[in-house]
């Protein structure tokens, strides 16, 4: 399923999302981290109930909806809009209300699709990212530090000579 600024946000087409740790919403995409000016123009796209098809992709068989202006799931519609896209609280409200429906379902929650699967378009070109060594765990980060701590937390492993890393760099 952060804030501009956090490091947290993961992708693997569905993957990642499935599997993050984001606070509140989602961060802007690393290739849009770069200029202020970039995410400016991203902040003031607005989202009224006319257009939100085009800005907004529901997956239905992953209970995700993905925001194609920025590149990334969405774990709350209400936050994302708030803090991501121009427009009145009115208008936004009308938005929430279109997908009020459809249940999002938290990204720890979300069904991981099969590996090798096509990619979702609306999430953008692959990242590298970091994918732990442990059999079928699966987890996944853009972020090395968070692997690391996912490790050390679930598996408790401990950076040696021999082995520094207990992960693999991956796209995603």
């Amino acid at each position: 399923m952060a804030t501009p600024a956090s490091a947290n946000a993961e992708r693997a087409t569905i993957v990642a999302t499935a599997t993050s740790n984001i606070p509140q919403d989602t961060a802007i995409p690393q290739d849009h981290r770069n200029t202020n000016e970039k995410h400016e123009t991203l902040r003031r796209q607005k989202i009224v109930v006319d257009n939100a098809y085009e800005h907004l992709e529901w997956h239905e068989n992953y209970a995700v909806l993905i925001c194609r202006t920025h590149q990334f799931a969405i774990k709350n519609l209400h936050y994302h809009l708030r803090d991501y896209h121009s427009g009145s609280t009115k208008e936004k409200k009308a938005v929430v209300q279109l997908f009020k429906g459809h249940q999002l379902l938290d990204p720890k929650g979300v069904t991981l699709p099969p590996p090798l699967e096509e990619p979702f378009a609306s999430l953008g070109k692959p990242l590298n990212a970091f994918i732990c060594n442990e059999p079928e765990c699966g987890y996944i980060s853009i972020n090395r530090n968070n692997v690391r701590i996912h490790c050390n937390q679930a598996h408790n492993w401990k950076s040696l000579a021999k082995q520094r890393e207990h992960w693999n760099s991956v796209w995603v």
